[in-house]
């Protein structure tokens, strides 16, 4: 099974930034996030499924916050107790595995009423389990604790009763046994021991005389004397081992006899563990997907995308940081190969990325970012670009990109390709011709390619759609290089125009890099110098 995505590719759209925004509130919660998998091509009708669990719980919380916020706080007490009920399938449970289950139960039970409540059984079908519940708690108190009860067996409670009874007696005879001692001594008795100065003679003489004592280790300033023990008191702290003894042996059966019981229900409890991890990990996204204004996107079947509106929120949570401003996106491609052009800074990266992210999202049954949407599901994403290389020290960057794209169109299945200046690295020359090569292979490859270019021969290629991210004006151009050069970026990023338009094929890429170069403040006699150099 090829892998959905690679980790340099993971990076390069920082799915990381966007799963941390993806907040469970149990452990078995966080754990299946970190397990889920993507949807892949085929698996279209599932995923709608999934998604309408999703807006289900998106509307409850709009509606019924406060159900919502008690739901998310039962769901925080459930722990991963995914072993405990694999094991209790074929053994006996240890008492603490059996609290974990009664603790289970408990949350399990109020998390079930208010589903039922607000009709949300769909969300996560688990079973009933009152009476498994109410025969862990024998006592009637309603309470996640579990403790062996007498209820469970006569022959426990009387054992247990004639313990309690032996131990208290053995209690009597220390405080009867150290109140004579003392009062032979003439002294108070804090604890079951006296401590003698070796030169208190008097003492000494009258703790040797007295028939409560037996000398214990003592040291060389001190002598130390204990209660001597009776047959009486031995015979007492025979029955109690012996009791001891029979209550371990009685406790087990009684595990073995709870156990059985809760094996009847193994599999009802482990569908019951996942149901419930899936409900935390649901309302996870329904409360991302409310926050940060998502949409539940349209699976399609079709190689077509159209998303209005469309958020890079790792880009527009770093962009506020620094104060600047966020410019959502329009995208819609019709064709399998799609080309943009566009100057420097124009948003061309980010809108391939914000694209990745899209499709990565709606893959993991999570709210797109946008007004609105509508893809298909591939089978895995690529993402080719500064950003997604390899960081290999016996390879160069345009090395790294040739073995990694390689690697890609090796790939099963149906893809998405984000290409982002492929060839940059090497000579123009050659680099324009292998990129416009590369292109037109991806038409005749099972797969959805957005490329990002500034080479111009990629733009004589009619069987794609072409596109164009115009960027500044000429006469924000002159506008911004009137301003101080500290106060140009900021202006720079609030006039840029980050639309995807359609061109026509054969539109030559944007000049604008001396432009650029200039308003970012490099000298002005190395500008010059390149526009003669461009003007011979």
């Amino acid at each position: 099974m090829p892998r959905y995505l690679d980790k340099n590719t993971a990076q390069a759209l920082q799915t990381d930034v966007l799963l941390e925004l993806i907040q469970p509130f149990s452990e078995p919660g966080r754990k299946l996030k970190m397990h889920e998998k993507a949807y892949l091509s085929g698996e279209e009708s599932k995923l709608a499924l999934e998604f309408q669990m999703i807006h289900l719980l998106m509307n409850f919380k709009m509606q019924q916050s406060s159900d919502f916020i008690v739901l998310q706080d039962l769901l925080q007490h459930l722990e991963d107790i995914h072993k405990t009920i694999q094991h209790c399938e074929s053994h006996t449970l240890a008492l603490h595995e059996i609290f974990e289950i009664k603790h289970f139960l408990y949350f399990q039970l109020r998390i079930n009423e208010i589903l039922h409540f607000n009709h949300l059984t769909d969300c996560a079908i688990c079973s009933d389990f009152i009476e498994l519940f109410e025969y862990l708690d024998q006592d009637k108190q309603n309470q996640p604790h579990f403790y062996l009860s007498d209820a469970y067996s006569v022959e426990l409670s009387e054992v247990r009763n004639e313990l309690n009874e032996l131990i208290n007696t053995e209690k009597r005879w220390y405080q009867t046994t150290r109140g004579k001692a003392a009062k032979s001594l003439g002294m108070e008795m804090v604890g079951l021991d006296v401590v003698i100065d070796r030169n208190n003679t008097f003492q000494m003489e009258k703790v040797e005389k007295s028939p409560y004592f037996q000398e214990g280790k003592s040291n060389y300033s001190n002598r130390v004397f204990h209660l001597k023990e009776t047959p009486s008191l031995h015979k007492i702290r025979t029955k109690i081992e012996v009791l001891k003894h029979k209550l371990e042996t009685i406790e087990l059966n009684v595990r073995i006899q709870i156990s059985g019981k809760i094996a009847l229900h193994f599999r009802e409890l482990e569908n019951t563990f996942h149901a419930l991890a899936q409900l935390d990990l649901r309302m996870a996204k329904a409360s991302f997907g409310i926050k940060q204004y998502c949409c539940i996107p349209k699976i399609n079947k079709q190689m077509k995308i159209k998303l209005h509106k469309l958020v890079n929120l790792p880009l527009r949570m770093k962009l506020r940081e620094i104060g600047h401003p966020y410019e959502v996106t329009d995208i819609e491609l019709t064709h399998k190969l799609n080309i943009v052009i566009g100057a420097n800074m124009a948003g061309k990266t980010s809108a391939l990325k914000s694209l990745g992210q899209a499709a990565f999202l709606a893959a993991r049954a999570i709210p797109v970012p946008a007004k609105s949407a509508s893809l298909p599901l591939f089978d895995f994403l690529f993402f080719s670009g500064e950003d997604s290389q390899r960081k290999q020290p016996d390879l160069s960057s345009f090395a790294q990109d040739v073995v990694a794209m390689q690697d890609a169109l090796e790939m099963p299945g149906f893809g998405l390709f984000l290409i982002d200046e492929f060839a940059r690295g090497t000579n123009p020359f050659e680099g324009e011709a292998l990129c416009s090569s590369l292109l037109s292979k991806m038409i005749s490859k099972n797969a959805l390619t957005f490329s990002a270019t500034h080479f111009q021969a990629p733009a004589f290629i009619s069987e794609a759609a072409h596109f164009l991210m115009p960027g500044l004006t000429e006469s924000d151009f002159l506008e911004i290089s009137q301003l101080p050069v500290k106060e140009r970026i900021a202006e720079l990023h609030n006039r840029m125009k980050y639309k995807l338009i359609a061109v026509t094929k054969g539109q030559e890429p944007p000049r604008a890099a001396l432009r650029i170069a200039e308003i970012l403040g490099l000298d002005l006699k190395i500008i010059l110098s390149a526009r003669d150099i461009l003007s011979t």
